[in-house]
């Protein structure tokens, strides 16, 4: 079975529904394969690396093996990853079927594999509309789907709920198109007016944003980068969204904090990752920082910050 992820095809053993198929005859960039880790291999010494989210929590670990990268979850989900001698990237997962198990594969483990060879990939949504696309980063619970939800049913495309891929064609950043879906909590997608979409993990709906008389590009020229800072109240006591320029060093670290990566420390990965992120500096386009109280009463006040800021009303 073939699918497609951002402009990679992605051959797998194991059905994938929630990427869409891939019909045309390029080579496959993943292969995924069916296949239980009976047993632990040995790690390589000072190869251990963890994401944790901003309250402690572990997101995922990763193990630099022989083999390539062991990814375990909390969930206890564990994947093997590895570069094949013809430089097709192999992921082994197990067997499994459910939305945890598929989250994880779709959205975390085949973005990151894509990251650690081909191009960057950034945590974060993105919308695109006339002036280009618009890049929102942050953690998770940042409210970057929200916005991003906003936007889209203001009229924006949406280009990926969670990971974005950014490419450099000819030296002009593109962010490629990620699945045509979003994650919402449940309160935010009633409160934002949406339909009933399809239950997933931790209490969320995934949407269908694909849309039949509008197709979306499969990339789109980068705009603007926008990372979200939550607050609480008392952080932020008024209710104006403070919008930030960064510029230089300082954005090219920002963004490298919001890679989906596998391994912060791989040279190869770096200097592709420090390539792309440099032509986005080059370019001249803006990296913003957006503070702001979450919520969705602010929405309507963050995008026309962000549609003013970055010149790209439509």
């Amino acid at each position: 079975m073939q699918y497609r992820l951002f402009d990679r095809v992605i051959h797998s053993e194991i059905p994938l529904p929630d990427l869409p198929a891939s019909r045309g005859a390029e080579a496959p960039r993943v292969l995924v394969r069916a296949r239980r880790l009976e047993h632990m291999p040995a790690p390589r010494p000072g190869h251990h690396h963890v994401w944790k989210t901003d309250g402690g929590d572990v997101v995922m670990r990763s193990v630099r093996v022989d083999a390539g990268y062991v990814l375990e979850f909390p969930s206890e989900h564990v994947f093997l990853t590895g570069l094949e001698p013809n430089g097709l990237i192999a992921v082994s997962a197990p067997p499994g079927e459910g939305p945890v198990f598929r989250h994880l594969l779709c959205d975390q483990v085949l973005p990151r594999v894509l990251s650690l060879r081909d191009a960057p990939v950034l945590h974060a949504a993105a919308v695109a509309g006339p002036a280009g696309a618009i890049v929102l980063a942050g953690a998770s619970g940042s409210g970057k789907s929200t916005l991003a939800a906003d936007f889209w049913r203001h009229g924006w495309q949406m280009l990926g709920d969670d990971a974005v891929m950014i490419r450099a064609q000819d030296g002009r950043p593109m962010a490629l198109a990620g699945p045509a879906r979003v994650r919402l909590a449940e309160d935010a997608r009633q409160r934002l007016g949406l339909g009933p979409g399809t239950p997933t993990t931790a209490g969320k709906q995934v949407l269908d944003t694909a849309d039949t008389q509008r197709p979306r590009p499969i990339a789109a020229p980068l705009r603007g980068v926008v990372v979200m800072h939550p607050v609480s109240d008392r952080q932020a006591p008024v209710d104006e969204p403070a919008l930030s320029p960064v510029r230089g060093a300082g954005a090219l670290h920002l963004l490298m904090q919001h890679i989906l990566n596998v391994d912060p420390a791989d040279t190869a990965s770096l200097r592709i990752h420090l390539e792309v992120l440099a032509a986005i500096l080059a370019a001249g386009i803006p990296v913003l920082e957006l503070v702001a109280r979450p919520g969705i009463d602010a929405l309507a006040r963050l995008r026309s910050a962000v549609v003013q800021r970055l010149g790209a009303a439509t």
